[in-house]
């Protein structure tokens, strides 16, 4: 079982859906929940009638907008008749009154950016809660919505491998974006990444400087 599931709103007109894997899934405006509230964008959609034990599922969310945006994925579900949910960490800039503690329990382990299935789950949804200092500005412009599913089905491997498969021998010095002052530490993963992968070389930078450089003041994104 897998599937890759996509929504993009009608501003993306000229969109190349070439670039999704064979079989992706449009999700239909008529099948999604809008709402507003303040400088928050909810939108939610469900994903699936059951989702089994060892599956990841990979929420993103991207803009065309050039002001500040940020997001937190929560997916909600039903097991045993009890309703459940779990919510990952917020990427990028946030309203924090609308944010929800990110959580693991016994159905779901909650990574920085993917949740793993632990049981299967059943009436499976996504919610989006994106901030944006001028949130009009952001409805105008192109986005798109992705959530992929991937289980051990195609990928030969479970949670408990994911969880225990023992590092490789490549020398790569470990650098958590997490360790980093609150207000950048969820918004400088690629200048973290490149970093460690500059370690495997010798030279490992100053990430808060190089964080520094690669800041894009059009976009305010850490990336050029």
């Amino acid at each position: 079982m897998s599937f890759f599931k996509y929504f993009f709103n009608e501003n993306y007109s000229s969109f190349n859906r070439t670039l999704f894997p064979p079989g992706a899934q449009k999700i239909e405006k008529q099948d999604v929940d809008f709402d507003i509230k303040g400088a928050c964008f909810l939108i939610k959609f469900k994903i699936a009638d059951e989702i089994e034990q060892d599956a990841q599922i990979i929420p993103t969310f991207v803009s065309a907008c050039a002001a500040d945006y940020g997001y937190q994925a929560k997916l909600s579900y039903d097991i045993n008749s009890t309703a459940g949910s779990a919510s990952l960490s917020e990427v990028g800039i946030v309203n924090k009154t609308m944010v929800e503690d990110d959580s693991s329990n016994e159905e779901t382990v909650s990574e920085i950016d993917m949740f793993v299935i632990k049981k299967r789950i059943k009436n499976c949804s996504i919610k989006f809660t994106v901030s944006c200092n001028d949130i009009e500005s952001l409805l105008k412009q192109p986005y798109l919505i992705t959530v992929c599913v991937s289980t051990k089905e195609n990928t030969g491997i479970t949670s408990n491998d994911m969880l225990t498969t023992e590092p490789s021998n490549i020398d790569v010095p470990l650098i958590s974006q997490m360790e980093f002052p609150d207000n950048i530490r969820k918004r400088i993963c690629s200048p973290a990444c490149v970093s460690m992968v500059q370690g495997c070389y010798g030279s490992v930078p100053n990430v808060l400087e190089f964080a520094k450089n690669a800041y894009n003041k059009n976009y305010y994104k850490y990336s050029k």
